[in-house]
């Protein structure tokens, strides 16, 4: 009786599961798919996150590029001209070429101007500049960056460093501190540009 209760005991666990280890199975299983959807949240949210990254540095990139250049070749003026450039510590004018991402076309000019408006939005505002004096109808308006909390500019003159320009010709540097908000990832190093002829011409 007992060889055959064995045998019989024996087929009865080699014909299925018991319930215990059916639950022991789905609490394996449930947290190996615990597991596997955190570590593909950590993975996206990383993906994510170098993305924002990479996104930010490369808009960056494009704002200090058109700075600079825009810096480099600004326009002196003439002595019978009134000020082509112009700036305190939040925003600064200035005369030069206008790229061609901006519908320039050969050596064409235009005035600029650089701020943060009240949205906290870095602004670059242009008008095709003309010999002839006729109404600003023709004003563009740029965003380049989003939530900025404001700009440093510092001009150097010939006693240093001032955060403000209001002379005849150009500074012999123009040193742009893009600041952002607390809490916010990006930083980019201070924007510092000469303008290639800085003496008033004649």
């Amino acid at each position: 009786m007992r060889g055959q209760d064995g045998v019989r005991l024996a087929t009865a666990r080699e014909g299925g599961f018991t319930l215990l280890e059916i639950l022991v199975v789905l609490m394996v299983f449930s947290l190996v798919m615990v597991a596997l959807e955190q570590g593909v949240r950590a993975v996206t949210i990383a993906f994510e996150l170098q993305r924002r990254s990479l996104g930010n540095r490369a808009e960056l990139i494009a704002v200090d590029g058109l700075l600079r250049r825009l810096i480099d070749d600004a326009e002196p003026g003439w002595p019978q001209d009134d000020l082509v450039f112009s700036g305190r510590n939040g925003e600064f004018v200035l005369r030069g070429i206008l790229p061609q991402s901006l519908g320039g076309k050969g050596d064409s000019m235009a005035d600029f101007r650089f701020s943060v408006d009240a949205n906290r939005r870095l602004i670059l505002a242009w008008a095709p500049y003309r010999h002839v004096r006729e109404a600003r109808n023709d004003i563009h308006r740029a965003v380049l960056l989003n939530d900025i909390e404001r700009i440093d500019c510092h001009y150097l003159t010939a006693n240093g460093w001032k955060n403000e320009w209001f002379a005849r010709g150009l500074p012999k540097l123009v040193k742009i501190r893009i600041i952002f908000p607390s809490g916010d990832e990006r930083r980019w190093p201070d924007i510092v540009s000469a303008p290639h002829a800085w003496a008033i011409p004649g």
